[in-house]
């Protein structure tokens, strides 16, 4: 087999003085960094509950990732439905409740409400309007539903058991936002006063599950197209 002991991973995340130690973690893609890219990891008693990279400029997430493993797959709360503006983005580049009212766009979480039911601080912090993306209902409760569903059913769980497949599985989910061809358009374009969120035109996620059993890691990537 060929050896790639010395090929560069030039998408390995390095620690630096400006981004959180997490940022080395299995689920975390490559991060832009820099002042205009802050890095967010939101935690519960200590142990990381989800994080993400937010664009100050275009007031836009550019990803969510997050570990599913047992502690956090218990349901031991309810869906708290606390939607709210995230503090730890400065106020002027922070995406606000009233830039998604009347948009015609659901409030569209990365980090989905029903896999952090394992506290209710977990679950509210879910509702941080920086893990969400601009959606149209039709994509939001229909295909990355159903692709959310078959993450936990077939991916984490053997399908229709509570039994594990994996003892980690490691996810990133992310939208595109940075090229005009990607983006659908914005929300409330003609409204004052508020922020003119991006509509992106397509909704990705890549999964790494890890069996510690076999000490096998197994891969894949979904790319939905942003249609109701």
């Amino acid at each position: 087999s060929k050896d790639d002991s010395n090929v560069i991973n030039k998408n390995k995340n390095m620690p630096s003085a400006s981004m959180p130690v997490e940022i080395t973690r299995l689920e975390f893609p490559h991060v832009n960094g820099g002042e205009d890219n802050p890095v967010v990891v939101h935690k519960v008693d200590g142990e990381v509950n989800f994080s993400l990279e937010w664009n100050n400029q275009k007031r836009a997430q550019r990803w969510t990732c997050y570990q599913m493993y047992e502690s956090v797959a218990e349901k031991k709360g309810k869906r708290k439905d606390a939607f709210k503006p995230d503090t730890d983005i400065p106020a002027k580049y922070r995406s606000e409740l009233k830039d998604y009212a009347g948009s015609g766009h659901s409030r569209g979480h990365l980090c989905p409400s029903y896999d952090r039911l394992c506290s209710a601080v977990a679950n509210e912090q879910t509702f941080y309007l920086t893990n969400m993306q601009p959606q149209l209902q039709g994509h939001n409760g229909g295909v990355w539903a159903r692709l959310e569903q078959r993450i936990k059913d077939g991916w984490f769980y053997k399908k229709g058991t509570s039994e594990k497949k994996c003892d980690t599985l490691y996810i990133v989910k992310a939208a595109t936002i940075d090229k005009k061809a990607d983006i659908i358009g914005y929300t409330k374009q003609n409204v004052p006063n508020v922020n003119h969120l991006i509509v992106p035109k397509y909704f990705y996620m890549a999964l790494l599950a890890y069996d510690c059993a076999t000490n096998k890691y197994k891969a894949m990537g979904i790319w939905s197209p942003h249609v109701a």
